[in-house]
C-alpha cells in the first residue's frame, strides 16, 4: 500500500509553497480508502512499534548484521504520516522507551514523543504491550499493524483474527552495497531500502453505521484526536532532516529545501541542533517581514487544541501557518 518515502531535493522549507514531505509508504494496489459516504467512519490505526522496528531493522544508515537485535525506528515516519496524510487518527504503542544500545535513531521515538502519539501500558512486563494493543483494538475497533500472531493471549483469539494488519519488507533495490549508483535517487528525492506493503483489503480500514463495531469506532475519534497543523509542519521539518542527513552520507551534498537554513558545512548535525537553526531562520524572517504575531510552528512550540478529521487538510503540500 505504500509505494515510496518520497521528499524532492528542491521541496522548499516554507509551508506555503509545493513541497511534498512525503508520498506513500504503503505498497499494495489500492490506495487507503478515504469515507465515501458522509456517516462512514476510519478505525483508529495502532502501531506495534517494536515489532515494526524490529522487522525494519536494516532500514537505516548503520549497517546491522542478522544476529542484531537493535531495532530501527525510521519506518514509523512514513507510515504514519502515509495514514495521517489520507485522514486516519494514529497512535503508536511501545513496551517502553528503548535506549541507545537497542534502537538506533532515538530522536525519532523522542520526536513521537513530543508529538504525543506514543502509549504505553502502566507496567513495563513481558507483553503488557501486546495487551495494551489487543484491549485498545477490542474497545475502539481499531486495527494493529504488526505481524505478532498473539497466540498466547486468551481470551483475544477474535480480536487477533479480526483487527490485525500484516505486513511484509519489500526491498526497492536502492542503497546497495554492491551497486554505487543505486543510491543517486537522492539527488532527485528520498527514499528507503524497503517498503512496506500492508496484507488487507482497503475496505477494512472503513467502517459503516450497520458494522457492529461501529460506536466503538465513533468513541475513538472522541478519544484519540487527529494531529494539528502544527505538528503536521513538524513532521515535514523531520522529514527535511532525513532526507539532509542521507544526501550528507551518500556525498550528495545539502539538498535545496535546507538552503535557506544550513550551508554546505553544516552537516553532519543533531536533529535539535537542525531545528534550532529553521528557528533562527524564520525569526529572521519575521524581522524582516515585521510579522509581530508570527510564531514557528515547531513541535515543541505546538498549537494545542488538534483538529478534528473533517478540518485537518490530509495532504500536508497545502497546509499553511498556523499562526
Amino acid at each position: 500500500m505504500f509505494n515510496n518515502y518520497i521528499y524532492s531535493s528542491d521541496s522548499e522549507s516554507n509551508t506555503d509553497d509545493d513541497a511534498s514531505s512525503t508520498s506513500s509508504m504503503i505498497k499494495e494496489s489500492t490506495a487507503l480508502p478515504r469515507p465515501i459516504k458522509s456517516k462512514q467512519l476510519q478505525r483508529l490505526i495502532l502501531i506495534d512499534a517494536f515489532n515494526v522496528m524490529h522487522h525494519f531493522k536494516e532500514i537505516g544508515l548503520q549497517e546491522c548484521s542478522t544476529g542484531d537485535e537493535k531495532m530501527c525506528p525510521l519506518i514509523l515516519i512514513p507510515l504514519i504520516m502515509d495514514f495521517i496524510q489520507n485522514g486516519y487518527v494514529v497512535r503508536v504503542v511501545m513496551k517502553n522507551m528503548p535506549d541507545v544500545k537497542k534502537t538506533s535513531d532515538l530522536y525519532i521515538l523522542d520526536f513521537l514523543q513530543h508529538m504525543d502519539l506514543l502509549l504505553y501500558p502502566q507496567e513495563d512486563d513481558l507483553e503488557k504491550d501486546d495487551l495494551l494493543l489487543l484491549h485498545l483494538a477490542e474497545k475502539y475497533g481499531a486495527l494493529i499493524i504488526t505481524n505478532d500472531q498473539f497466540r498466547n493471549h486468551k481470551g483475544y483469539e477474535t480480536i487477533a483474527d479480526n483487527n490485525r494488519i500484516e505486513y511484509d519488507k519489500t526491498p526497492t533495490g536502492h542503497f546497495s552495497s554492491r551497486h554505487k549508483e543505486s543510491s543517486e535517487i537522492l539527488q532527485d528525492e528520498m527514499t528507503f531500502k524497503f517498503t512496506i506493503a500492508l496484507h488487507e483489503m482497503p475496505g477494512k480500514f472503513i467502517v459503516g453505521p450497520k458494522d457492529e463495531d461501529y460506536e466503538r469506532v465513533a468513541e475513538s475519534m472522541k478519544k484519540f484526536k487527529q494531529i494539528s497543523q502544527a505538528d503536521a509542519m513538524s513532521f515535514k521539518l523531520l522529514n527535511m532532516y532525513i532526507y539532509s542527513s542521507w544526501c550528507f552520507v551518500y556525498n550528495y551534498g545539502i539538498p535545496d529545501c535546507v538552503k535557506k537554513f544550513l550551508d554546505a558545512d553544516s552537516f553532519p548535525i543533531e536533529y535539535f541542533e537542525f531545528i534550532n537553526k529553521y528557528i533562527a531562520f524564520e525569526e529572521d524572517e519575521k524581522k524582516k517581514k515585521k510579522h509581530s504575531n508570527y510564531d514557528p510552528q515547531l513541535h515543541y512550540l505546538r498549537v494545542r487544541d488538534d483538529l478534528s478529521d473533517t478540518d485537518l487538510n490530509p495532504y500536508f503540500d497545502d497546509i499553511e501557518d498556523v499562526s
